[in-house]
């Protein structure tokens, strides 16, 4: 099932197998104020926040649009198809007066004219993308809003551990994942997670040996984001778009293969991992949708083309609104599932953030923990081990992951799990992390317990120019911190230099254009 629209990037070169298919939908992350608002930017904010929020500033994020101009094609698209602004329209703000809300709620959409003023204000539940000639608008955020620890749900309960957990125990002849994300962020500082999370998991099943043309990324209008304001998390990895029809796609190719684009057909001798990430919505009874593009995709409808799918076993994580109105379309003996939220309310947004130049980066709250048990660490360089391995075999399952999201998560939300068969402590990420033998698809890294340990940092002088990251913190050789000063990552004495970083004594000195390093 192809259309002239679904021809690929090129794909990446290769690495290791199981099928995993991993649902992100949506949630609504904090905003971080850009750098340097134009005093038409400003202007605009303090007539909004006047007008529009009765004066209010705290608690609210207020987006807007670079100026479009008034004698090109400009479109206002979103999953339910166009929206139709006033004539005179220069810039489309967005107000949102419960930025804590994942998913779909209602916004003030502003629009303003060359004036500055007003034309038209209504109240709808989205923002819109918008492009100009095709090309994608991002927002710029006006007034930063900060998520802070919510208060979980007192009626939350861990789920029972087996004391004879073993993951990585079954034996699979490829691992296979999918990571759909249905949108693509309004701008760094709005929505930034949508990219950001999956780009974290992607690496992270590299790192537990995935065979990288087994994962199967659909994202947005299928480009990556290689001008991304943070370079960490600049990455190559989109191979199509996120679009009714691709879903549809790449279900139907797992199921039967695809040569021509090298997707190999999926066996009962695999395992698959399914993330999906953007906005969910549900129509009572829980029947749950992921949306996507160019509109949502009803729970039943999703379920049939990935339940066609032959496995062995399979995992299912999934971030959005109402994701747990997937469950009993997906759940079986052979299948374990873990969901952000239950099937009646929203996901949200990290109060964890971390800086990178002049933005914040934003997550999930519950990708932050579920994916920082997975990998050990939370997600920026340096930052502090966990431990989830709760039963001490060197290797993290799902239902560890799970429970330690779930004991770690500040939202008002209820994650849900489902493990019919009662297999959730003995599946996991790993390949063949386990089993005692350091395989050679492992690593210190990917599986302590059968490889050994990991030094704390890179040496220099010694590891900073093997090509390895051996300290496991996402950086190898001159890229982390720790080879700042070896001399393969800097400059000597008397090297012409252009800032204090270029050299190993960290003294550029000099005229411009004839500095040295001292």
């Amino acid at each position: 099932m192809t259309d002239g629209r679904l021809f690929p990037q090129a794909r990446r070169p290769g690495l290791l197998a199981v099928a995993f298919v991993m649902v992100f939908l949506a949630i609504a992350l904090p905003a971080q104020s850009d750098p340097a608002l134009t005093p038409q930017e400003q202007t605009i904010a303090d007539t909004i926040v006047s007008d529009v929020l009765g004066g209010r500033t705290e608690g609210v994020r207020v987006v807007l649009t670079p100026a479009l101009p008034a004698d090109t094609r400009v479109e206002f698209l979103w999953s339910g198809g166009e929206l139709s602004a006033p004539q005179g329209t220069r810039w489309l703000g967005i107000a949102d007066d419960t930025p804590w809300i994942l998913g779909y709620h209602p916004v003030w959409q502003v629009f303003v004219d060359d004036a500055l003023s007003i034309i038209e204000v209504r109240r709808e539940s989205f923002f819109p993308r918008v492009y100009v000639n095709g090309q994608r608008q991002r927002y710029t955020t006006l007034i930063q809003y900060v998520a802070k620890p919510g208060i979980p749900p007192a009626d939350r309960q861990l789920v029972p551990q087996p004391e004879a957990g073993f993951a990585g125990a079954f034996s699979y002849q490829n691992h296979y994942a999918v990571l759909i994300e249905g949108d693509t962020p309004g701008g760094p500082s709005y929505y930034g997670e949508f990219w950001t999370d999956n780009v974290r998991l992607y690496r992270i099943l590299l790192e537990y040996g995935w065979q990288d043309d087994h994962i199967h990324v659909l994202y947005g209008e299928g480009s990556d984001e290689t001008t991304w304001p943070c370079d960490y998390y600049r990455e190559t990895m989109v191979d199509f778009p996120a679009y009714k029809q691709d879903v549809r796609n790449i279900f139907t190719w797992m199921k039967d293969g695809n040569a021509v684009l090298g997707i190999d057909q999926v066996t009962s001798q695999d395992f698959i991992f399914l993330f999906t990430f953007d906005h969910g919505s549900s129509s009572g009874a829980c029947n749950a949708s992921l949306c996507l593009m160019d509109g949502c995709m009803a729970d039943t409808e999703f379920a049939s083309y990935f339940n066609a799918i032959a496995y062995q076993h399979r995992a299912v994580d999934m971030q959005q609104c109402n994701s747990g109105g997937f469950i009993d379309n997906l759940q079986n003996a052979t299948t374990v599932i873990s969901t952000a939220a239950n099937c009646t309310e929203s996901a949200w947004e990290a109060n964890e953030t971390d800086p990178c130049g002049a933005y914040s980066t934003y997550y999930g709250e519950w990708n932050y923990w579920w994916m920082s048990a997975m990998e050990g660490h939370k997600p920026w360089p340096g930052e502090g081990p966990v431990t989830a391995d709760t039963n001490g075999n060197g290797t993290v399952s799902f239902l560890e992951a799970h429970n330690y999201a779930l004991a770690n998560d500040s939202a008002n939300e209820h994650p849900m799990w489902s493990d019919p068969g009662g297999l959730g402590d003995q599946l996991g990420l790993a390949t063949t992390c386990g089993n005692g033998i350091c395989d050679p698809s492992e690593t210190t890294c990917s599986c302590p317990g059968d490889c050994g340990g990991h030094p704390s940092s890179e040496v220099m002088g010694s590891t900073c120019t093997d090509g390895l990251d051996n300290d496991c913190d996402a950086k190898a050789d001159c890229a982390d911190s720790d080879c700042a000063k070896d001399p393969a990552c800097c400059k000597a004495s008397g090297s012409s230099c252009t800032t204090n970083a270029d050299c190993c004594s960290r003294k550029c000195v000099g005229k411009a254009g004839r500095k040295t390093c001292r």
